[in-house]
């Protein structure tokens, strides 16, 4: 899982639209739905607002999320159970 943080807006008008995205995200209690583009490959992204600034959080698809499961640093999903 990889977390980005988004930069600040450089022009007044889209530091204005920047605070308004952070300030409604923050008083709904909810999280923005994105497209980010690394490299060659597009992926969904969660936008997460956290202390006046949004942090970009990239979502692993089912294909990646698949092959990792089963190797040693990385475990099902399912809690184990404590009994």
């Amino acid at each position: 899982m990889s977390v980005h943080r988004v930069g600040r807006a450089s022009t007044p008008a889209a530091q204005r639209r920047y605070a308004l995205l952070v300030e409604a995200l923050s008083r709904a209690g909810r999280l923005g739905v994105a497209k980010l583009t690394l490299r060659p490959r597009e992926r969904l992204a969660v936008l997460r607002p956290r202390n006046g600034i949004l942090v970009c959080q990239a979502l692993l698809c089912c294909s990646l999320v698949k092959s990792l499961v089963g190797k040693d640093d990385v475990g099902p999903t399912r809690p184990r159970s404590t009994a």
